[in-house]
């Protein structure tokens, strides 16, 4: 079974698998994305600064 690249998160978020945070970034990195850790995407929202954020995976919680 193939699962598309894109469609990787949801199916481990419907999983409810718990993911640690280097996974995304091993990941951003190989998708060519950009990283920033939960604690900075937080504390960008926190600041009312969300025009910062482009390109956003979705991280532990």
């Amino acid at each position: 079974m193939k699962i598309p690249l894109e469609d990787i998160i949801p199916i481990l978020r419907k999983a409810k698998v718990n993911l640690p945070e280097a996974f995304f970034k091993d990941l951003a990195s190989k998708l060519g994305l950009p990283f920033l850790p939960y604690s900075k995407v937080k504390t960008l929202y926190q600041e009312e600064q969300k025009s910062k954020l482009i390109t956003v995976l979705p991280t532990p919680s």
